[in-house]
């Protein structure tokens, strides 16, 4: 019964890497997307782009540097149309919870939506970012790094 149960567990493993990947690059999609819109007006097509060329860039240097962690590949990798769907549904969240407000332009044919952050929207920033800081310390305290 305890072969099974350890089997059972080291299956579980890969899982639970994959969960943790995609809770850590969701965190870290919405500290993006917020400091980008604290920084400038935006619409989703470039919030896109510029998050899939970070992802890009990120990966070279990552395989530049020599490194093969699967686990680095677990958290980063994703593809783009994942990618964009978690963008998407991020910044519908972030909008719903009045964090960015959106105001409707017409470009050409098109009325496109840019994105900018509200106040409540910078403290959440400031407030997710303190936490990260001191979570990632405070890990590295208990992993002697």
């Amino acid at each position: 019964m305890k072969i099974k149960a350890a089997a059972a567990s080291a299956n579980q493993i890969p899982n639970f890497h994959k969960a943790v990947g995609k809770d850590i690059r969701r965190v870290a999609l919405r500290i993006l997307i917020l400091y980008k819109l604290a920084h400038c007006r935006t619409n989703y097509y470039s919030l896109v782009k510029d998050i899939q060329k970070m992802q890009l860039e990120r990966a070279k240097a990552h395989m530049s540097a020599g490194s093969t962690s699967a686990w680095t590949d677990r958290i980063t990798a994703a593809s783009p149309s994942a990618i964009k769907s978690e963008i998407y549904n991020i910044v519908s969240a972030l909008e719903k919870s009045e964090y960015i407000t959106a105001v409707k332009r017409k470009s050409g044919d098109r009325t496109m939506k840019y994105y900018r952050i509200t106040p409540s929207g910078v403290k959440i920033l400031k407030e997710t970012q303190d936490v990260l800081t001191r979570t990632v310390k405070d890990i590295s305290k208990i992993v002697g790094e």
